[in-house]
């Protein structure tokens, strides 16, 4: 009876079916999470570089027309303002936060559709040599002549920081696979 039931082959497919399942499964929701934060991060770097023509832009207008450079005491809140709505309007304004911060000085915070201004509006006049990359940028001691030599390499210069974070939460994956929060940030050179 026992040399019967070893040689019997209808029940096989049903048992390794029954024992691929879970690991199919497992794969396919494993390829689903790392889908969308891969297309989560390329939304979030899509707007980055919107907002950074943007600024760029709007820099590149300012110094043709002979007007009040954005990224000034002056302009320095409103260009702030607008870059931030930019970003915000690109992916969805409850989507993901958008922090633009203008030299050092005025900053837009935008969170879950609602828009915070801060920072001191007087920093945006001055020169920086900011080192480091992302969150932890350090914009240093401010200069008050453009061009002088920075300590790290490069010259000192206005420059805007716009950081785009949006939270991920995977479905299967564990977290230390998946970041949960996902950003991206650039740093422009203004002037």
């Amino acid at each position: 009876m026992l040399r019967r039931l070893w040689r019997d082959r209808k029940a096989a497919s049903i048992i390794e079916f029954g024992l691929l399942t879970p690991i199919f499964f497992g794969v396919l929701g494993a390829s689903v999470d790392l889908g969308e934060a891969v297309l989560t991060k390329f939304k979030l770097s899509s707007t980055l570089e919107a907002a950074s023509s943007y600024a760029l832009d709007q820099v590149q207008i300012a110094n043709k027309n002979q007007t009040t450079p954005p990224a000034s005491s002056a302009g320095g809140a409103a260009f702030a303002s607008s870059l931030a709505q930019l970003a915000a309007n690109a992916i969805g304004s409850n989507w993901a936060n958008v922090t633009v911060v203008v030299n050092n000085g005025p900053t837009t915070r935008i969170s879950g559709g609602t828009a915070t201004n801060s920072g001191t509006a007087s920093n945006a006049d001055n020169y920086y040599c900011p080192t480091g990359s992302g969150a932890s940028m350090d914009w240093n001691s401010p200069q008050t002549t453009a061009g002088v030599a920075c300590s790290g390499g490069g010259v000192a210069g206005k420059f805007v920081r716009i950081t785009v974070r949006r939270a991920y939460s995977p479905i299967l994956l564990p977290s230390p696979m998946v970041a949960q929060d996902l950003s991206a940030t650039s740093i422009i050179q203004v002037q």
